[in-house]
């Protein structure tokens, strides 16, 4: 087994145990709006998972997601971190001189 599938394994049993975050079961009523979402929004260019994951944060009453997808914010959520993080994976911008 490698080290990444043993991470892999653990966030999964993390999961299932709900002390890493809690797994949601997608009912039929909010794949049927989620889907009317993905029909409406073509111009956004939102896929059909970032729409269920709207869906459901709706049910919830969630307002805020983790993400660095700025999907997230179009749709009208916040996001965490803000938009001015440029991420740990952006190089830093060079300065003129």
């Amino acid at each position: 087994m490698s080290a990444s599938h043993g991470i892999a394994l653990h966030a999964w049993e993390a999961l299932e145990g709900g002390w890493l975050a809690a797994l949601l079961e997608v009912e039929p009523d909010c794949r049927s709006r989620a889907l009317l979402r993905f029909r409406k929004c073509r111009d956004q260019r939102f896929s059909l998972t970032d729409c269920t994951s709207f869906a459901l944060m709706d049910d919830l009453g969630i307002l805020d997601a983790l993400t660095f997808d700025a999907d997230f914010r179009r749709a009208g959520f916040r996001t965490i971190p803000g938009i001015r993080y440029p991420g740990p994976l952006l190089k830093p911008r060079r300065r003129s001189t």
